[in-house]
């Protein structure tokens, strides 16, 4: 996952499958079951660092530069305008970089999700589980 840049809103991501293609239909069924799984981890930790009321996911790859499958995950706020819902939410990612939130807040927003996503605790007890795996 990544943030979108330049974007006027702050948690604006972008997730892509590991290998480059140019439509969802060269993608294997192990690769649709990771995107989904890292989709599912990025709406909830969007939820819990911007507090989305809801989460828009939008794969296109159309526009030039980027022909390539990547999902956009756009938190949508409670009280968003109707006129930026949906697919014009679009609109925040049609910005120069002075109207863009800063570099700075979109790294500490980043940071946040990577804590959010994968937090210490979770680490510390999947090692732990894996370690009392082969154990009687």
């Amino acid at each position: 996952m990544e943030h979108a840049y330049p974007s006027k809103l702050l948690g604006v991501a972008r997730s892509r499958p590991g290998r480059h293609a140019t439509a969802l239909r060269e993608l294997r069924p192990e690769e649709f079951a990771e995107l989904g799984s890292a989709l599912g981890l990025t709406v909830r930790a969007l939820r819990e660092t911007v507090g989305s009321a809801k989460e828009y996911v939008a794969c296109f790859a159309e526009q030039s530069g980027f022909e390539h499958v990547h999902f956009h995950v756009v938190p949508r706020a409670a009280d968003l305008p109707s006129e930026l819902r949906g697919t014009n939410s679009f609109a925040f990612l049609k910005v120069s970089e002075s109207e863009a939130v800063a570099p700075g807040a979109v790294r500490t927003f980043c940071e946040a999700v990577r804590a959010a996503r994968f937090p210490p605790d979770a680490a510390a007890a999947q090692q732990s589980a894996a370690g009392d795996a082969g154990r009687p």
